[in-house]
């Protein structure tokens, strides 16, 4: 179907793919189509290699994987490389992509040279984009260069590409504007402009599935039917990210931008950066971010614009670490400065 190795254009119930080798094609390696979904997905241990990953409709985006609609999922141990470096043009490139769903966990996969060197527009590795749902991002490794490309991976581009984008429901308006007006002030300049547009793209990404709720159940709305989606997805907006490998020296610009409703939580990450901004932005209503290593030159390394968190263990080159504090956006206050420590 439109040159993907794997579609689903219609409601499916449960669906295992696993074991596939999959190699230079214009479409996706795996795809839920426009009027696709899907009650539970297993995609576990397949090969996605030279993967264009054209997709259908006017979305005018690239995907390796690209999930909508779907109650629960489980996408894990795959291995995505050279995907999402066709040269025709598109507004964002993703290795794998999970729009509108409820329960998604995505583990133990290997994404490198994901997007080509040259291509500057707003990509990531793993993107998630959903108001309701709870997700768990665990284990991978994402790159944006080859491997074992030395001299690729110390080219460095202009480009706003991520390792790892979750964009979901907006966290407190007081908080929002906080952020806003905090990060206008001079000492907070650099880079911020390039994580204001990744917030601002963000925010407006669009798809093919949008939620709404009605009562205490989230639904998605396709142009061929109506996906219930659950009442734990209603009343739920977290994600989870443990042990990642999250690499992006080869772009100067923000690493992982993570948003939810409820919850983020962020543990035992090993983050990497050449960005003279923010390395991380964390924003949900309340915010874990404990035990990672984070490798930047940033003056302000990770904006956590909430003042409910727990923030401690994380080992840092340099840089601060900034929470909602006495109702401005601050440095860490004590005790939680001293648990964060500079090596």
């Amino acid at each position: 179907y439109n040159g993907h190795a794997i579609s689903v254009d219609t409601a499916v119930g449960k669906l295992m793919v696993k074991q596939n080798q999959v190699e230079n094609i214009t479409g996706a390696g795996f795809v839920v189509g426009p009027g696709g979904s899907v009650e539970y997905l297993s995609l576990e241990n397949n090969q996605f290699t030279d993967i264009d990953g054209v997709l259908p409709g006017d979305l005018n985006q690239q995907a390796a994987i690209r999930l909508q609609a779907s109650l629960r999922a489980d996408i894990t141990g795959n291995l995505l490389e050279r995907v999402v470096r066709s040269p025709r043009p598109a507004a964002s490139r993703i290795g794998i992509d999970v729009v509108s769903s409820a329960q998604v966990a995505v583990r133990d996969n290997r994404l490198v040279a994901v997007t080509a060197p040259n291509y500057t527009d707003l990509g990531a590795g793993i993107a998630v984009s959903s108001p309701v749902g709870g997700f768990v991002i665990a284990g991978n490794e994402v790159s944006r260069v080859p491997e074992y490309d030395a001299e690729e991976a110390k080219k460095t581009v202009d480009a706003r590409w991520l390792p790892l984008l979750v964009r979901g429901g907006r966290p407190p308006a007081a908080d929002l504007e906080l952020m806003r007006r905090d990060t206008m002030q001079p000492e907070m300049s650099g880079g911020m402009g390039m994580l204001a547009h990744i917030v601002g793209e963000s925010l407006k990404y669009s798809s093919s599935a949008p939620v709404f709720q009605v009562k205490d159940r989230a639904y998605a709305l396709l142009a061929t039917h109506i996906v219930d989606l659950g009442s734990l997805a209603a009343t739920r907006n977290d994600v989870r990210a443990d042990g990642n490998f999250l690499d992006a020296k080869s772009t100067n610009t923000t690493a992982v931008v993570a948003m939810a409703t409820n919850h983020c939580g962020l543990s035992d990450n090993e983050v990497r950066s050449t960005n003279s901004g923010p390395l991380a932005l964390v924003f949900a209503h309340h915010v874990g971010f404990n035990h990672n290593r984070l490798f930047a030159n940033a003056d302000e390394l990770v904006l956590i614009p909430t003042q409910r968190y727990a923030v401690l263990g994380n080992m840092r080159t340099t840089g601060n670490i900034r929470v909602i504090h006495k109702d401005k956006l601050d440095v860490l206050p004590p005790p939680w400065d001293a648990l964060n420590p500079v090596f």
